[in-house]
Protein backbone atom coordinates (compact mmCIF):
# COMPACT_ATOMS: atom_id res chain seq x y z
CA UNK A 1 0.00 0.00 0.00
CA UNK A 2 1.42 3.40 -0.97
CA UNK A 3 1.72 6.18 1.59
CA UNK A 4 -0.93 8.37 -0.06
CA UNK A 5 -3.37 5.47 -0.24
CA UNK A 6 -2.76 4.60 3.41
CA UNK A 7 -3.31 8.22 4.50
CA UNK A 8 -6.60 8.42 2.61
CA UNK A 9 -7.75 5.15 4.11
CA UNK A 10 -6.88 6.18 7.70
CA UNK A 11 -8.44 9.64 7.33
CA UNK A 12 -11.79 8.02 6.39
CA UNK A 13 -11.76 5.37 9.12
CA UNK A 14 -14.05 5.68 12.14
CA UNK A 15 -12.54 6.38 15.54
CA UNK A 16 -13.63 3.04 17.01
CA UNK A 17 -11.97 1.18 14.12
CA UNK A 18 -8.77 3.21 14.54
CA UNK A 19 -8.68 2.26 18.22
CA UNK A 20 -8.92 -1.42 17.32
CA UNK A 21 -6.34 -1.02 14.57
CA UNK A 22 -3.80 0.38 17.02
CA UNK A 23 -3.97 -2.90 18.97
CA UNK A 24 -2.62 -4.96 16.05
CA UNK A 25 1.03 -4.03 16.40
CA UNK A 26 3.35 -1.18 17.26
CA UNK A 27 3.70 -0.08 13.62
CA UNK A 28 -0.08 0.14 13.13
CA UNK A 29 -0.39 2.00 16.42
CA UNK A 30 2.14 4.65 15.37
CA UNK A 31 0.53 5.17 11.96
CA UNK A 32 -3.09 5.36 13.21
CA UNK A 33 -2.42 7.62 16.19
CA UNK A 34 -2.22 10.94 14.24
CA UNK A 35 -5.68 10.35 12.75
CA UNK A 36 -7.25 9.11 15.97
CA UNK A 37 -6.11 12.02 18.13
CA UNK A 38 -6.27 14.91 15.63
CA UNK A 39 -9.59 16.02 17.22
CA UNK A 40 -9.61 15.75 21.00
CA UNK A 41 -12.48 16.62 23.37
CA UNK A 42 -11.95 16.94 27.13
CA UNK A 43 -14.70 17.65 29.69
CA UNK A 44 -13.22 19.28 32.75
CA UNK A 45 -14.10 18.09 36.24
CA UNK A 46 -12.61 18.91 39.60
CA UNK A 47 -10.70 15.61 39.49
CA UNK A 48 -9.88 15.53 35.76
CA UNK A 49 -6.14 16.06 36.09
CA UNK A 50 -5.46 14.57 39.50
CA UNK A 51 -4.27 11.22 38.14
CA UNK A 52 -0.66 11.16 36.89
CA UNK A 53 -1.60 8.54 34.28
CA UNK A 54 -3.95 10.98 32.54
CA UNK A 55 -1.31 13.68 32.38
CA UNK A 56 1.20 11.18 31.00
CA UNK A 57 -1.30 10.11 28.33
CA UNK A 58 -1.80 13.72 27.22
CA UNK A 59 1.95 14.15 26.90
CA UNK A 60 2.14 11.11 24.58
CA UNK A 61 -0.68 12.13 22.23
CA UNK A 62 -0.52 15.92 22.53
CA UNK A 63 1.67 16.43 19.43
CA UNK A 64 -1.02 14.77 17.25
CA UNK A 65 -3.84 17.14 18.26
CA UNK A 66 -4.99 19.65 15.65
CA UNK A 67 -8.29 20.69 17.25
CA UNK A 68 -8.79 20.67 21.02
CA UNK A 69 -12.27 21.14 22.51
CA UNK A 70 -12.16 21.81 26.24
CA UNK A 71 -15.55 21.82 27.98
CA UNK A 72 -15.64 23.69 31.29
CA UNK A 73 -19.21 23.38 32.63
CA UNK A 74 -20.31 25.44 35.62
CA UNK A 75 -21.96 22.95 37.98
CA UNK A 76 -22.51 22.65 41.71
CA UNK A 77 -19.45 20.41 41.94
CA UNK A 78 -17.11 23.06 40.51
CA UNK A 79 -17.99 25.74 43.06
CA UNK A 80 -15.58 26.19 45.91
CA UNK A 81 -16.62 24.46 49.15
CA UNK A 82 -18.41 26.69 51.67
CA UNK A 83 -17.02 27.86 54.97
CA UNK A 84 -18.30 25.69 57.81
CA UNK A 85 -18.51 26.89 61.38
CA UNK A 86 -16.40 24.45 63.43
CA UNK A 87 -18.70 24.75 66.46
CA UNK A 88 -22.21 24.76 64.99
CA UNK A 89 -21.58 23.19 61.59
CA UNK A 90 -23.53 25.95 59.83
CA UNK A 91 -22.47 27.32 56.47
CA UNK A 92 -20.91 30.78 56.39
CA UNK A 93 -21.00 33.06 53.39
CA UNK A 94 -17.93 34.29 51.54
CA UNK A 95 -18.74 37.91 52.36
CA UNK A 96 -16.74 39.53 55.13
CA UNK A 97 -18.60 41.67 57.68
CA UNK A 98 -16.23 44.16 59.36
CA UNK A 99 -16.14 44.53 63.12
CA UNK A 100 -18.07 47.69 64.03
CA UNK A 101 -18.04 47.51 67.84
CA UNK A 102 -15.25 46.81 70.34
CA UNK A 103 -15.05 43.37 71.85
CA UNK A 104 -14.50 43.30 75.60
CA UNK A 105 -13.81 39.65 76.26
CA UNK A 106 -12.13 36.79 74.46
CA UNK A 107 -15.43 34.89 74.39
CA UNK A 108 -17.17 37.66 72.46
CA UNK A 109 -14.25 37.79 70.06
CA UNK A 110 -14.69 34.08 69.30
CA UNK A 111 -18.49 34.16 69.00
CA UNK A 112 -18.66 37.35 66.91
CA UNK A 113 -19.62 36.31 63.34
CA UNK A 114 -17.20 37.50 60.67
CA UNK A 115 -19.00 36.15 57.62
CA UNK A 116 -22.55 36.37 56.38
CA UNK A 117 -24.91 39.03 54.94
CA UNK A 118 -28.67 38.48 55.19
CA UNK A 119 -30.40 37.62 51.94
CA UNK A 120 -27.32 36.48 50.06
CA UNK A 121 -27.90 33.55 47.70
CA UNK A 122 -25.90 30.40 48.25
CA UNK A 123 -25.11 29.98 44.58
CA UNK A 124 -24.45 33.12 42.55
CA UNK A 125 -23.74 33.33 38.90
CA UNK A 126 -20.51 35.26 39.44
CA UNK A 127 -19.38 33.13 42.35
CA UNK A 128 -15.81 31.97 41.84
CA UNK A 129 -15.33 28.30 41.11
CA UNK A 130 -12.64 25.89 40.03
CA UNK A 131 -13.55 26.69 36.40
CA UNK A 132 -12.10 30.18 36.86
CA UNK A 133 -8.79 28.73 37.96
CA UNK A 134 -8.96 26.20 35.13
CA UNK A 135 -9.28 29.06 32.63
CA UNK A 136 -6.20 30.68 34.13
CA UNK A 137 -4.32 27.38 33.88
CA UNK A 138 -5.38 26.91 30.25
CA UNK A 139 -4.21 30.41 29.36
CA UNK A 140 -0.82 29.91 31.01
CA UNK A 141 -0.42 26.50 29.35
CA UNK A 142 -1.15 27.96 25.91
CA UNK A 143 1.34 30.76 26.47
CA UNK A 144 4.12 28.45 27.66
CA UNK A 145 3.61 25.66 25.09
CA UNK A 146 5.17 25.65 21.64
CA UNK A 147 2.03 26.01 19.51
CA UNK A 148 3.40 27.38 16.27
CA UNK A 149 0.27 26.48 14.25
CA UNK A 150 -2.31 27.97 16.62
CA UNK A 151 -4.59 30.26 14.59
CA UNK A 152 -8.23 29.66 15.67
CA UNK A 153 -9.98 30.23 18.99
CA UNK A 154 -13.65 29.54 19.76
CA UNK A 155 -15.34 30.42 23.04
CA UNK A 156 -18.73 28.70 22.75
CA UNK A 157 -20.22 29.90 25.03
CA UNK A 158 -18.55 31.95 27.75
CA UNK A 159 -19.70 34.22 30.57
CA UNK A 160 -18.82 37.94 30.21
CA UNK A 161 -16.46 37.74 33.18
CA UNK A 162 -14.88 34.55 31.84
CA UNK A 163 -12.69 36.44 29.36
CA UNK A 164 -11.19 38.28 32.33
CA UNK A 165 -9.24 35.13 33.21
CA UNK A 166 -8.04 34.79 29.61
CA UNK A 167 -6.39 38.20 29.61
CA UNK A 168 -2.70 37.71 28.76
CA UNK A 169 -1.77 41.20 29.98
CA UNK A 170 -1.86 41.98 33.70
CA UNK A 171 -3.30 38.53 34.39
CA UNK A 172 -2.30 35.81 36.80
CA UNK A 173 1.00 34.26 35.73
CA UNK A 174 1.46 36.72 32.86
CA UNK A 175 4.90 37.33 31.40
CA UNK A 176 6.18 40.00 28.97
CA UNK A 177 5.88 37.46 26.14
CA UNK A 178 2.36 36.27 27.00
CA UNK A 179 0.65 38.26 24.26
CA UNK A 180 2.98 36.83 21.61
CA UNK A 181 1.14 33.50 21.57
CA UNK A 182 -2.30 35.12 21.25
CA UNK A 183 -1.11 37.29 18.38
CA UNK A 184 -1.20 34.11 16.27
CA UNK A 185 -5.02 34.00 16.42
CA UNK A 186 -6.52 34.77 13.01
CA UNK A 187 -10.08 33.50 13.49
CA UNK A 188 -12.07 34.25 16.65
CA UNK A 189 -15.62 33.09 17.48
CA UNK A 190 -17.37 34.15 20.70
CA UNK A 191 -20.83 33.15 21.96
CA UNK A 192 -21.28 35.23 25.09
CA UNK A 193 -24.06 34.82 27.62
CA UNK A 194 -26.19 37.93 27.83
CA UNK A 195 -26.73 39.58 31.19
CA UNK A 196 -29.38 41.83 32.76
CA UNK A 197 -29.12 45.34 31.40
CA UNK A 198 -28.09 47.63 34.24
CA UNK A 199 -25.69 50.52 34.19
CA UNK A 200 -22.92 49.12 36.35
CA UNK A 201 -22.83 45.51 35.14
CA UNK A 202 -23.21 46.51 31.50
CA UNK A 203 -20.29 48.95 31.56
CA UNK A 204 -18.02 46.64 33.57
CA UNK A 205 -18.68 43.60 31.37
CA UNK A 206 -18.24 45.57 28.16
CA UNK A 207 -15.00 47.01 29.50
CA UNK A 208 -13.66 43.51 30.15
CA UNK A 209 -14.72 42.41 26.66
CA UNK A 210 -13.12 45.48 25.08
CA UNK A 211 -9.83 44.86 26.83
CA UNK A 212 -9.83 41.27 25.61
CA UNK A 213 -10.62 42.23 22.01
CA UNK A 214 -7.86 44.84 22.10
CA UNK A 215 -5.40 42.05 22.88
CA UNK A 216 -6.37 39.95 19.83
CA UNK A 217 -7.34 42.75 17.44
CA UNK A 218 -4.00 43.28 15.60
CA UNK A 219 -4.00 39.83 13.95
CA UNK A 220 -7.70 38.92 13.48
CA UNK A 221 -8.94 38.35 9.94
CA UNK A 222 -12.32 36.76 10.80
CA UNK A 223 -14.52 37.64 13.78
CA UNK A 224 -17.83 36.09 14.78
CA UNK A 225 -19.71 37.35 17.85
CA UNK A 226 -23.11 36.29 19.14
CA UNK A 227 -25.06 37.15 22.28
CA UNK A 228 -26.62 34.02 23.71
CA UNK A 229 -30.09 34.55 25.20
CA UNK A 230 -31.44 38.10 25.21
CA UNK A 231 -30.13 40.67 22.78
CA UNK A 232 -27.00 42.42 23.95
CA UNK A 233 -25.32 45.75 23.18
CA UNK A 234 -22.65 46.41 20.61
CA UNK A 235 -19.45 44.57 21.60
CA UNK A 236 -17.29 47.04 19.66
CA UNK A 237 -18.59 50.47 20.72
CA UNK A 238 -18.36 51.01 24.47
CA UNK A 239 -17.40 54.66 23.92
CA UNK A 240 -20.79 55.37 22.30
CA UNK A 241 -22.89 53.13 24.52
CA UNK A 242 -25.83 55.11 26.01
CA UNK A 243 -25.25 53.61 29.47
CA UNK A 244 -21.63 54.72 29.37
CA UNK A 245 -22.63 58.22 28.36
CA UNK A 246 -25.06 58.45 31.28
CA UNK A 247 -22.50 57.13 33.75
CA UNK A 248 -19.88 59.54 32.41
CA UNK A 249 -22.15 62.54 32.92
CA UNK A 250 -23.10 61.43 36.44
CA UNK A 251 -19.48 61.86 37.57
CA UNK A 252 -19.53 65.60 38.05
CA UNK A 253 -15.95 65.98 39.30
CA UNK A 254 -13.41 65.72 36.45
CA UNK A 255 -11.16 63.47 38.54
CA UNK A 256 -14.00 60.97 39.03
CA UNK A 257 -14.99 60.75 35.38
CA UNK A 258 -14.00 57.70 33.42
CA UNK A 259 -11.53 58.07 30.62
CA UNK A 260 -13.33 57.54 27.33
CA UNK A 261 -12.38 54.04 26.13
CA UNK A 262 -10.78 53.55 22.77
CA UNK A 263 -12.87 51.21 20.57
CA UNK A 264 -11.03 48.12 19.31
CA UNK A 265 -9.67 48.38 15.79
CA UNK A 266 -8.91 45.35 13.63
CA UNK A 267 -6.36 46.35 10.98
CA UNK A 268 -6.49 42.96 9.17
CA UNK A 269 -10.19 42.13 9.56
CA UNK A 270 -11.83 40.77 6.39
CA UNK A 271 -14.98 39.00 7.63
CA UNK A 272 -17.20 40.10 10.52
CA UNK A 273 -20.45 38.51 11.71
CA UNK A 274 -22.62 39.81 14.55
CA UNK A 275 -25.80 38.16 15.81
CA UNK A 276 -28.56 38.91 18.33
CA UNK A 277 -27.64 42.47 19.25
CA UNK A 278 -29.19 45.92 19.66
CA UNK A 279 -27.17 48.72 18.08
CA UNK A 280 -27.51 52.25 16.87
CA UNK A 281 -27.14 53.07 13.20
CA UNK A 282 -24.14 55.32 13.72
CA UNK A 283 -22.30 52.51 15.60
CA UNK A 284 -22.57 50.20 12.58
CA UNK A 285 -21.65 53.01 10.19
CA UNK A 286 -18.58 53.93 12.25
CA UNK A 287 -17.39 50.31 12.40
CA UNK A 288 -17.70 49.79 8.63
CA UNK A 289 -16.04 53.11 7.88
CA UNK A 290 -13.11 52.38 10.23
CA UNK A 291 -12.42 49.00 8.58
CA UNK A 292 -13.31 50.00 5.03
CA UNK A 293 -9.81 49.27 3.67
CA UNK A 294 -9.76 45.59 4.73
CA UNK A 295 -13.37 44.51 5.31
CA UNK A 296 -14.75 42.39 2.46
CA UNK A 297 -17.79 40.77 4.11
CA UNK A 298 -20.05 41.92 6.92
CA UNK A 299 -23.10 40.07 8.22
CA UNK A 300 -25.66 41.32 10.75
CA UNK A 301 -28.04 38.54 11.78
CA UNK A 302 -31.00 39.30 14.07
CA UNK A 303 -29.61 42.77 14.82
CA UNK A 304 -32.12 45.41 15.90
CA UNK A 305 -31.56 49.12 15.44
CA UNK A 306 -32.36 51.27 18.46
CA UNK A 307 -32.00 54.48 16.43
CA UNK A 308 -31.66 55.34 12.77
CA UNK A 309 -32.32 53.18 9.73
CA UNK A 310 -30.35 50.53 7.89
CA UNK A 311 -29.74 52.98 5.06
CA UNK A 312 -28.00 55.23 7.59
CA UNK A 313 -26.08 52.30 9.08
CA UNK A 314 -24.81 51.07 5.71
CA UNK A 315 -24.03 54.46 4.22
CA UNK A 316 -20.27 53.70 4.04
CA UNK A 317 -21.01 50.85 1.61
CA UNK A 318 -22.64 53.30 -0.79
CA UNK A 319 -19.70 55.67 -0.45
CA UNK A 320 -17.17 52.90 -1.10
CA UNK A 321 -18.93 51.41 -4.14
CA UNK A 322 -20.06 54.75 -5.55
CA UNK A 323 -23.61 53.44 -6.04
CA UNK A 324 -26.44 51.68 -4.25
CA UNK A 325 -26.32 48.47 -6.33
CA UNK A 326 -25.23 46.50 -3.27
CA UNK A 327 -28.81 46.85 -1.97
CA UNK A 328 -30.03 44.59 -4.76
CA UNK A 329 -28.21 41.64 -3.17
CA UNK A 330 -29.88 42.09 0.19
CA UNK A 331 -32.48 39.53 1.24
CA UNK A 332 -35.63 40.87 2.82
CA UNK A 333 -37.32 38.66 5.39
CA UNK A 334 -40.85 39.30 6.63
CA UNK A 335 -43.75 37.47 8.25
CA UNK A 336 -46.44 36.57 5.72
CA UNK A 337 -49.86 35.38 6.98
CA UNK A 338 -50.86 31.93 5.75
CA UNK A 339 -54.47 31.60 4.58
CA UNK A 340 -55.81 28.12 3.89
CA UNK A 341 -58.14 27.63 0.97
CA UNK A 342 -61.66 26.46 1.93
CA UNK A 343 -61.37 23.74 -0.72
CA UNK A 344 -58.74 21.96 1.35
CA UNK A 345 -60.76 22.03 4.55
CA UNK A 346 -62.87 19.15 5.81
CA UNK A 347 -66.71 19.46 5.46
CA UNK A 348 -67.12 19.57 9.23
CA UNK A 349 -64.75 22.50 9.50
CA UNK A 350 -66.55 24.33 6.69
CA UNK A 351 -69.87 23.83 8.48
CA UNK A 352 -68.54 25.17 11.76
CA UNK A 353 -66.97 28.14 9.96
CA UNK A 354 -70.28 29.01 8.27
CA UNK A 355 -72.16 28.71 11.56
CA UNK A 356 -69.64 30.95 13.34
CA UNK A 357 -69.85 33.55 10.57
CA UNK A 358 -73.67 33.54 10.72
CA UNK A 359 -73.56 33.95 14.50
CA UNK A 360 -71.19 36.90 14.14
CA UNK A 361 -73.44 38.57 11.60
CA UNK A 362 -76.44 38.17 13.89
CA UNK A 363 -74.48 39.83 16.72
CA UNK A 364 -73.49 42.63 14.41
CA UNK A 365 -69.87 41.57 14.11
CA UNK A 366 -67.70 41.09 11.06
CA UNK A 367 -65.40 38.12 10.47
CA UNK A 368 -62.40 38.10 8.12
Amino acid sequence: MSENCRNVFLSNTEGADLSSLRLVCHDFSARAAPYLFDHLTITFKASSFTRPARMAALERIGHHVETLSLNLPHTAETFLPPLIDPLTGEERKFVYTPQTRPLSTLLERIMQPKYGCPGQENVQRSRRSTVDYALISVRIAVERACLTHLDTLSLLPIHPTGVFYLQPLLGFGATPSSSRRWSQIRRLAIHMDSYPISRNTRIDHLQILHNYLHTLSPSLTRLFFRWKGDKGPSPFALDSDPFYETSHRDRTHPAMRRRRPRPPKFPKLKHMELENAVMEAHQISAFIHTHRHTLTEVDFEDVQLSSGTWDDALTPLTQLTGSAKWKEKQEEVMDVPLILSPLNLAPGILARTAQEQKAEEERGGVTM
